[in-house]
């Protein structure tokens, strides 16, 4: 019941906050030109990085490829955008994602507020919420290389591991929404309490609540690849009607208000997970102290 109860909460919680989607509006809207200028327009994924010719000698065809050296430094600008578009991307959610997040807490507390005070105040938090995202994605990422060693090794043995591929792919798919909501979680928890300390109480939430938080993942995952899927044709769309020059630029703003919809879904279940998991704490707390008293209910 946990993890369906914060579930419905998401829901709720966008619903009712429906002013703070303009907050990862604006942000899609910015990233999407610019991940179309700085990432669609490289020559790396404009050019064939094969381009191959053809010579004949006697019998024999030697093939020519294109510069090798050419493709290297195409690749190596082609890294380095990348490198400067994530960090931009970073910093900007980091931003928005703590002001969103905490015009929903005010939101549970009746506060006032405005996007333009949410917006500063994301500014001058986003330097945690960037520290605890990285802290949170790594650990995330070494929880799900177990599962993917085990396939790894199931896949290099053959028939002999293929119960070592199954397990492996099980484990995966338990761990993958364990993850998710393990890193949904601190940001909250900071934006409530202030300071990056307590953020890492997100570990005990979710190990205490394996299963809430598992299933919750889960339910999360779903509405996030229906959001894509909704997505898909959008882009497929531009690629026929508008031209090569202008379709990445029309396609990346055409799917921006999914994409803010994505973000605004994530962080929203963020927070309706802490309180459902914090709630929770608070009735084990209260069942223990009722046992120590010898109380039944």
């Amino acid at each position: 019941m946990g993890a369906m109860d914060a579930f419905s909460r998401t829901f709720t919680l966008v619903i009712q906050n429906k002013k703070l989607y303009l907050l990862p509006l604006v942000m899609s809207l910015i990233l999407a030109p610019l991940s179309a200028y700085m990432v669609g327009n490289s020559p790396f994924l404009q050019n064939n990085p094969l381009q191959s010719n053809q010579t004949h000698s006697g019998d024999v065809i030697i093939e020519e490829h294109g510069s090798l050296a050419g493709e290297t430094t195409h690749m190596s600008e082609f890294l380095k955008i990348l490198a400067i578009y994530g960090v931009i991307a970073l910093v900007l959610s980091s931003i928005f994602q703590y002001s969103v997040i905490k015009g929903l807490l005010k939101s549970s507390t009746d506060s006032e507020y405005s996007l333009f005070e949410l917006a500063v105040d994301g500014i001058k938090h986003f330097p945690g919420v960037l520290i605890l995202n990285l802290i949170f994605t790594l650990i995330s990422l070494l929880l799900v290389a177990l599962p993917l060693l085990l396939v790894g090794i199931g896949v290099i043995l053959g028939g002999a591991g293929l119960i070592l591929v199954i397990l492996g792919l099980l484990l995966l798919i338990l761990v993958a929404t364990l993850s998710l909501s393990l890193t949904v979680l601190p940001v909250p928890i900071y934006a409530e309490k202030g300071s990056l300390g307590p953020a890492f109480e997100a570990l005990g939430f979710i190990y205490s609540n394996m299963k809430t938080a598992m299933v919750f993942g889960l339910l999360i995952f779903m509405i996030l690849m229906a959001i894509e899927v909704a997505a898909a044709p959008i882009s497929m769309i531009t690629q026929i009607t508008a031209s090569k020059e202008v379709s990445m630029y029309v396609s990346a703003l055409a799917q921006a208000p999914l994409d803010a919809l994505l973000y605004f879904f994530v962080w929203s279940a963020g927070v309706a997970l802490y309180r459902e998991l914090r709630r929770l704490e608070d009735l084990k707390k209260v069942d223990m102290e009722l046992d120590e008293l010898g109380l039944e209910f």
